[in-house]
């Protein structure tokens, strides 16, 4: 039964199936997990009419406003983290194929809900980039990353702290889980690294090629 008052929670969502920005349907009461503080909507696209399970973190104070008045009161603000069955899309235009195939495991880690897992497989592709790039094998990654172009190099430090953050523990022997929030945004950067590296030099290669034709 479609309950189309909840609509008003998250206005104008993707639609990771047409593509469209729009409203939806929800289909039961949003759910609330008050450990993991979690939201789980089950949700059906008003275009496609595709059905969708949504999945929220807490995001103060820069998530999309929900009302959780029917689950535990109160107002808070919530980021959409993960969406079934369709999440994660491989963004590897140009990347040599170890590095892509290293995103890729990455990008399952993240449809099989494992933000540890892939924030480490983000920050190795990290450094299988700066290894390609002729970066001296026995350096730590933070040195490393000095041979990314400038402008690109702080996107690329931020992974790599994720990365760390992951995979090992901090000087006071803390291993800390990162969110699924933490690995989308490990994604971002590991893409920004991506483009400037090989999508945009090869765009640019192609517009000349193309302008010099006429």
């Amino acid at each position: 039964m479609s309950m189309n008052y909840f609509s008003d929670y998250l206005k104008n969502d993707y639609c990771h199936n047409c593509k469209s920005k729009t409203q939806r349907d929800y289909l039961e009461k949003p759910l609330h997990d008050p450990i993991t503080e979690e939201y789980f909507i089950f949700a059906e696209c008003n275009v496609c009419k595709k059905k969708f399970l949504y999945i929220y973190e807490d995001d103060e104070p820069k998530g999309e406003i929900f009302p959780k008045a029917r689950v535990s009161g109160g107002i808070t603000k919530v980021k959409l983290v993960r969406v079934f069955p369709k999440y994660s899309t491989s963004k590897t235009d140009y990347v040599p194929k170890k590095i892509s195939e290293t995103y890729d495991e990455a990008l399952r880690c993240m449809d099989n809900y494992a933000p540890n897992g892939a924030v480490a497989m983000f920050r190795r592709a990290l450094q299988q980039i700066c290894i390609k790039k002729e970066a001296n094998k026995g350096e730590r990654l933070e040195d490393q990353v000095n041979v990314l172009p400038e402008d690109i190099r702080p996107s690329a430090t931020e992974l790599r702290q994720w990365g760390n953050l992951g995979a090992h523990e901090d000087n006071k022997g803390i291993i800390d889980s990162v969110k699924m929030s933490d690995a989308n945004l490990a994604k971002e950067f590991l893409e920004r690294v991506f483009y400037a590296v090989y999508e945009y030099p090869e765009k640019l290669k192609l517009s000349q090629k193309s302008r010099n034709s006429k």
